[in-house]
Protein backbone atom coordinates (compact mmCIF):
# COMPACT_ATOMS: atom_id res chain seq x y z
CA UNK A 1 0.00 0.00 0.00
CA UNK A 2 1.31 3.43 -0.93
CA UNK A 3 -1.07 6.31 -0.10
CA UNK A 4 -0.42 9.83 1.13
CA UNK A 5 -0.22 9.71 4.93
CA UNK A 6 -2.09 12.36 6.89
CA UNK A 7 -3.58 12.78 10.34
CA UNK A 8 -6.73 10.63 10.58
CA UNK A 9 -6.17 9.76 6.88
CA UNK A 10 -8.00 12.95 5.96
CA UNK A 11 -6.86 13.28 2.32
CA UNK A 12 -6.04 10.05 0.51
CA UNK A 13 -7.45 6.89 2.05
CA UNK A 14 -9.13 3.56 1.57
CA UNK A 15 -12.16 2.91 3.76
CA UNK A 16 -13.65 -0.53 4.44
CA UNK A 17 -17.09 -1.02 5.97
CA UNK A 18 -18.93 -4.09 7.24
CA UNK A 19 -22.03 -4.01 5.05
CA UNK A 20 -23.46 -2.82 1.76
CA UNK A 21 -23.38 0.99 2.03
CA UNK A 22 -21.44 4.03 3.20
CA UNK A 23 -23.04 4.12 6.66
CA UNK A 24 -22.31 0.49 7.52
CA UNK A 25 -20.04 -0.15 10.55
CA UNK A 26 -16.46 0.96 9.86
CA UNK A 27 -13.82 -1.77 9.76
CA UNK A 28 -11.01 0.69 9.13
CA UNK A 29 -9.70 3.77 7.29
CA UNK A 30 -6.15 3.38 6.03
CA UNK A 31 -3.41 5.51 4.46
CA UNK A 32 0.39 5.57 4.36
CA UNK A 33 2.47 2.51 3.59
CA UNK A 34 1.57 0.13 6.41
CA UNK A 35 -0.35 -2.90 5.15
CA UNK A 36 -3.55 -3.39 7.20
CA UNK A 37 -4.35 -6.66 8.92
CA UNK A 38 -6.83 -9.07 7.34
CA UNK A 39 -10.38 -7.70 7.45
CA UNK A 40 -13.43 -9.95 7.67
CA UNK A 41 -17.07 -8.95 7.32
CA UNK A 42 -19.74 -10.37 9.60
CA UNK A 43 -22.10 -11.12 6.70
CA UNK A 44 -22.01 -11.39 2.90
CA UNK A 45 -21.39 -7.70 2.00
CA UNK A 46 -18.35 -5.42 2.28
CA UNK A 47 -18.07 -1.76 1.24
CA UNK A 48 -14.64 -0.64 -0.06
CA UNK A 49 -14.13 3.04 -0.96
CA UNK A 50 -10.95 4.75 -2.21
CA UNK A 51 -10.52 8.53 -2.27
CA UNK A 52 -7.62 10.74 -3.33
CA UNK A 53 -7.60 14.50 -2.78
CA UNK A 54 -3.93 15.48 -2.40
CA UNK A 55 -1.38 16.41 -5.03
CA UNK A 56 0.91 13.67 -3.84
CA UNK A 57 1.08 10.72 -6.22
CA UNK A 58 1.63 7.23 -4.88
CA UNK A 59 1.29 3.71 -6.19
CA UNK A 60 -2.03 3.19 -4.44
CA UNK A 61 -2.95 -0.25 -3.16
CA UNK A 62 -3.62 -3.80 -4.24
CA UNK A 63 -5.77 -6.21 -2.22
CA UNK A 64 -7.19 -9.66 -2.77
CA UNK A 65 -10.57 -10.77 -1.50
CA UNK A 66 -12.13 -14.17 -1.00
CA UNK A 67 -15.61 -15.32 -0.03
CA UNK A 68 -15.21 -17.36 3.14
CA UNK A 69 -17.85 -19.29 5.01
CA UNK A 70 -18.57 -20.28 8.58
CA UNK A 71 -17.60 -18.60 11.80
CA UNK A 72 -19.01 -17.69 15.19
CA UNK A 73 -22.10 -15.49 15.01
CA UNK A 74 -23.21 -13.64 18.13
CA UNK A 75 -26.34 -11.69 17.19
CA UNK A 76 -30.10 -12.07 17.51
CA UNK A 77 -30.97 -12.24 13.80
CA UNK A 78 -29.32 -12.67 10.43
CA UNK A 79 -29.01 -14.87 7.37
CA UNK A 80 -26.72 -17.80 6.59
CA UNK A 81 -25.97 -18.80 3.01
CA UNK A 82 -23.93 -21.50 1.35
CA UNK A 83 -20.70 -20.25 -0.28
CA UNK A 84 -21.28 -18.26 -3.48
CA UNK A 85 -25.08 -18.28 -3.06
CA UNK A 86 -27.25 -17.77 -5.14
CA UNK A 87 -24.75 -19.16 -7.66
CA UNK A 88 -23.61 -22.75 -7.34
CA UNK A 89 -21.44 -23.54 -4.34
CA UNK A 90 -17.82 -24.51 -4.95
CA UNK A 91 -16.50 -28.08 -4.68
CA UNK A 92 -14.67 -29.40 -1.63
CA UNK A 93 -16.00 -26.84 0.85
CA UNK A 94 -16.55 -27.29 4.58
CA UNK A 95 -18.21 -24.47 6.51
CA UNK A 96 -19.09 -24.47 10.21
CA UNK A 97 -21.33 -21.85 11.81
CA UNK A 98 -21.83 -21.46 15.55
CA UNK A 99 -24.87 -19.27 16.24
CA UNK A 100 -25.48 -17.71 19.65
CA UNK A 101 -28.45 -15.47 20.47
CA UNK A 102 -29.32 -13.69 23.73
CA UNK A 103 -29.63 -15.68 26.94
CA UNK A 104 -33.06 -17.10 27.82
CA UNK A 105 -33.98 -17.42 24.14
CA UNK A 106 -33.85 -20.26 21.63
CA UNK A 107 -32.52 -20.12 18.07
CA UNK A 108 -35.11 -20.25 15.29
CA UNK A 109 -34.02 -21.28 11.78
CA UNK A 110 -36.23 -20.89 8.71
CA UNK A 111 -35.11 -21.84 5.18
CA UNK A 112 -35.87 -19.58 2.22
CA UNK A 113 -34.18 -21.71 -0.44
CA UNK A 114 -32.61 -25.16 -0.48
CA UNK A 115 -30.90 -27.06 -3.31
CA UNK A 116 -28.11 -29.49 -2.39
CA UNK A 117 -27.01 -32.58 -4.31
CA UNK A 118 -29.54 -35.34 -3.65
CA UNK A 119 -28.53 -38.65 -2.08
CA UNK A 120 -30.52 -41.18 -0.04
CA UNK A 121 -28.26 -40.82 3.01
CA UNK A 122 -26.86 -37.33 2.19
CA UNK A 123 -23.39 -38.85 1.92
CA UNK A 124 -21.88 -36.37 -0.55
CA UNK A 125 -23.10 -32.78 -0.14
CA UNK A 126 -25.15 -31.95 2.95
CA UNK A 127 -26.10 -29.47 5.64
CA UNK A 128 -25.94 -30.74 9.21
CA UNK A 129 -27.70 -28.96 12.09
CA UNK A 130 -27.10 -29.71 15.77
CA UNK A 131 -28.84 -28.54 18.93
CA UNK A 132 -25.96 -26.86 20.76
CA UNK A 133 -22.59 -25.29 20.00
CA UNK A 134 -20.35 -28.28 19.24
CA UNK A 135 -20.07 -31.09 16.72
CA UNK A 136 -21.06 -33.55 19.45
CA UNK A 137 -24.33 -31.76 20.28
CA UNK A 138 -27.57 -33.68 19.60
CA UNK A 139 -28.25 -34.03 15.89
CA UNK A 140 -31.36 -32.23 14.62
CA UNK A 141 -30.91 -33.38 11.05
CA UNK A 142 -28.68 -33.90 8.02
CA UNK A 143 -30.29 -32.41 4.94
CA UNK A 144 -29.80 -32.61 1.16
CA UNK A 145 -31.97 -32.66 -1.96
CA UNK A 146 -34.39 -30.01 -3.17
CA UNK A 147 -37.06 -29.90 -0.45
CA UNK A 148 -36.74 -27.14 2.13
CA UNK A 149 -36.31 -28.56 5.66
CA UNK A 150 -39.01 -27.78 8.20
CA UNK A 151 -38.47 -24.84 10.53
CA UNK A 152 -35.99 -25.60 13.31
CA UNK A 153 -35.89 -24.43 16.92
CA UNK A 154 -33.05 -25.17 19.34
CA UNK A 155 -33.57 -25.95 23.01
CA UNK A 156 -30.94 -23.40 24.10
CA UNK A 157 -29.51 -20.15 22.75
CA UNK A 158 -26.98 -22.04 20.58
CA UNK A 159 -27.18 -23.75 17.19
CA UNK A 160 -24.38 -25.51 15.29
CA UNK A 161 -24.41 -25.88 11.49
CA UNK A 162 -22.01 -27.52 9.03
CA UNK A 163 -22.14 -27.45 5.23
CA UNK A 164 -20.04 -29.93 3.23
CA UNK A 165 -19.60 -30.30 -0.53
CA UNK A 166 -17.57 -32.96 -2.32
CA UNK A 167 -15.58 -32.55 -5.52
CA UNK A 168 -18.25 -33.40 -8.09
CA UNK A 169 -21.85 -32.13 -8.38
CA UNK A 170 -22.51 -28.52 -7.34
CA UNK A 171 -25.93 -26.93 -6.81
CA UNK A 172 -27.36 -23.53 -5.81
CA UNK A 173 -27.07 -24.29 -2.09
CA UNK A 174 -29.24 -22.76 0.61
CA UNK A 175 -30.29 -19.56 2.33
CA UNK A 176 -31.74 -19.56 5.84
CA UNK A 177 -32.76 -16.87 8.31
CA UNK A 178 -31.95 -17.28 11.99
CA UNK A 179 -33.43 -15.29 14.87
CA UNK A 180 -33.96 -15.41 18.60
CA UNK A 181 -37.04 -17.44 19.42
CA UNK A 182 -39.20 -17.03 22.52
CA UNK A 183 -41.72 -19.49 23.95
CA UNK A 184 -44.67 -17.16 24.47
CA UNK A 185 -46.72 -20.01 25.89
CA UNK A 186 -44.35 -20.30 28.86
CA UNK A 187 -45.38 -16.87 30.14
CA UNK A 188 -47.65 -16.70 33.21
CA UNK A 189 -50.61 -15.45 31.15
CA UNK A 190 -50.39 -18.44 28.78
CA UNK A 191 -49.90 -16.05 25.87
CA UNK A 192 -53.29 -14.49 26.62
CA UNK A 193 -55.05 -17.68 25.49
CA UNK A 194 -58.17 -18.73 27.38
CA UNK A 195 -57.64 -22.49 27.03
CA UNK A 196 -54.56 -23.69 25.12
CA UNK A 197 -51.45 -21.95 23.76
CA UNK A 198 -49.53 -23.48 20.85
CA UNK A 199 -45.99 -22.19 20.29
CA UNK A 200 -44.92 -21.72 16.67
CA UNK A 201 -41.62 -20.55 15.20
CA UNK A 202 -41.44 -16.80 15.67
CA UNK A 203 -44.93 -16.56 17.12
CA UNK A 204 -47.74 -18.52 18.78
CA UNK A 205 -51.45 -19.22 18.38
CA UNK A 206 -54.33 -20.01 20.68
CA UNK A 207 -56.35 -23.21 20.48
CA UNK A 208 -59.40 -24.62 22.21
CA UNK A 209 -60.35 -27.86 23.90
CA UNK A 210 -62.57 -30.37 22.07
CA UNK A 211 -66.10 -29.03 21.71
CA UNK A 212 -64.94 -25.42 21.57
CA UNK A 213 -63.67 -23.13 18.84
CA UNK A 214 -61.78 -19.85 18.72
CA UNK A 215 -63.82 -16.70 19.08
CA UNK A 216 -63.25 -13.80 16.64
CA UNK A 217 -60.63 -12.31 18.99
CA UNK A 218 -58.48 -15.44 18.36
CA UNK A 219 -57.76 -15.79 22.08
CA UNK A 220 -60.98 -16.75 23.87
CA UNK A 221 -62.99 -19.90 23.17
CA UNK A 222 -66.67 -20.48 22.66
CA UNK A 223 -68.76 -23.60 22.27
CA UNK A 224 -68.50 -25.06 18.81
CA UNK A 225 -71.64 -25.66 16.79
CA UNK A 226 -72.77 -27.58 13.76
CA UNK A 227 -71.57 -30.88 12.43
CA UNK A 228 -72.80 -34.33 11.44
CA UNK A 229 -75.12 -36.11 13.92
CA UNK A 230 -75.60 -39.85 13.34
CA UNK A 231 -76.71 -41.14 16.76
CA UNK A 232 -80.27 -42.41 17.15
CA UNK A 233 -81.08 -39.61 19.58
CA UNK A 234 -79.47 -36.50 20.99
CA UNK A 235 -79.76 -32.81 21.74
CA UNK A 236 -78.98 -29.72 19.69
CA UNK A 237 -78.37 -26.41 21.43
CA UNK A 238 -77.17 -22.99 20.40
CA UNK A 239 -73.48 -22.26 21.17
CA UNK A 240 -72.85 -21.64 24.85
CA UNK A 241 -76.28 -22.84 26.00
CA UNK A 242 -77.84 -22.01 28.46
CA UNK A 243 -75.99 -18.68 28.26
CA UNK A 244 -76.70 -16.21 25.49
CA UNK A 245 -75.35 -17.28 22.11
CA UNK A 246 -72.42 -15.25 20.68
CA UNK A 247 -72.79 -12.95 17.65
CA UNK A 248 -71.74 -13.73 14.09
CA UNK A 249 -72.29 -17.49 14.27
CA UNK A 250 -73.41 -19.72 11.41
CA UNK A 251 -74.16 -23.26 12.57
CA UNK A 252 -75.23 -26.12 10.31
CA UNK A 253 -76.17 -29.56 11.64
CA UNK A 254 -76.70 -32.56 9.41
CA UNK A 255 -78.86 -35.16 11.15
CA UNK A 256 -78.59 -38.59 9.51
CA UNK A 257 -80.56 -41.70 10.47
CA UNK A 258 -80.55 -45.23 9.04
CA UNK A 259 -82.60 -45.63 5.87
CA UNK A 260 -85.51 -47.36 7.66
CA UNK A 261 -85.94 -44.46 10.11
CA UNK A 262 -87.49 -41.02 10.06
CA UNK A 263 -86.38 -38.11 12.25
CA UNK A 264 -88.50 -36.16 14.72
CA UNK A 265 -87.43 -32.95 16.44
CA UNK A 266 -89.05 -31.39 19.51
CA UNK A 267 -88.09 -27.87 20.64
CA UNK A 268 -88.00 -27.37 24.40
CA UNK A 269 -86.90 -23.73 24.34
CA UNK A 270 -86.78 -21.12 21.61
CA UNK A 271 -85.69 -17.51 21.95
CA UNK A 272 -84.05 -15.78 18.99
CA UNK A 273 -83.94 -12.13 18.03
CA UNK A 274 -87.12 -11.03 16.25
CA UNK A 275 -89.22 -13.95 17.49
CA UNK A 276 -91.48 -13.56 20.50
CA UNK A 277 -92.58 -17.20 20.60
CA UNK A 278 -91.09 -18.97 23.60
CA UNK A 279 -91.51 -22.56 24.64
CA UNK A 280 -91.00 -22.84 28.42
CA UNK A 281 -88.45 -25.57 28.21
CA UNK A 282 -84.75 -25.65 27.51
CA UNK A 283 -83.50 -27.25 24.28
CA UNK A 284 -84.34 -29.37 21.22
CA UNK A 285 -84.47 -33.16 21.41
CA UNK A 286 -84.05 -35.40 18.38
CA UNK A 287 -85.37 -38.94 18.12
CA UNK A 288 -85.24 -41.44 15.31
CA UNK A 289 -88.45 -43.35 14.75
CA UNK A 290 -89.13 -46.37 12.62
CA UNK A 291 -91.87 -45.79 10.05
Amino acid sequence: MDLYKSSLCWYDYIEVRDGYWRKAPLLGRFCGDKVPDVLTSTESRMWVEFRSSSNWVGKGFAAVYEAICGGEINKDAGQIQSPNYPDDYRPSKECVWKITVSEDYNVGLSFQAFEIERHDSCAYDYLEVRDGNTESSPLIGRFCGYDKPEDIRSTSNNLWMKFVSDGTVNKAGFAANFFKEEDECAKPDNGGCEQRCVNTLGSYKCACDPGYELAPDKKSCEAACGGLLSKLNGTITTPGWPKEYPPNKNCVWQVVAPTQYRISMQFEFFELEGNEVSVPRSSAHIRDREP
